[in-house]
């Protein structure tokens, strides 16, 4: 019982602190909702969950390069939208 508890728990956590505010960012970016002056904020929302990703791994990343900033046209949005969507779908894995 303590173990179900526990593993809901974990859960739990997952889903607020990584899954949630992935899918929210993955889903504004397929409906185009970022702005040029989101780059900086959308950088480092990808460099705090790829650090996750990786200590979940145990993986020690030394830096993590961010986009270049410049203007959010279809093909930043589509790297975005692939780099999150792979967090997304790495973070997912411990809950399947």
């Amino acid at each position: 019982m303590t173990q179900t508890i526990e593993n809901n728990g974990n859960v739990i956590e997952i889903y607020a602190l990584a899954i949630w505010p992935i899918e929210n960012i993955v889903k504004k970016l397929g409906d185009r909702d970022y702005r040029d002056c989101d780059i900086k904020w959308l950088n480092e929302k990808l460099k705090t969950y790829t650090s996750i990703a990786a200590k979940t791994i145990h993986l020690k990343i030394a830096g993590i390069k961010p986009l270049p900033e410049g203007m959010l046209n279809d093909y930043t949005y589509d790297r975005y939208t692939r780099y999150f969507t792979i967090l997304l779908k790495h973070f997912r894995s411990y809950i399947a």
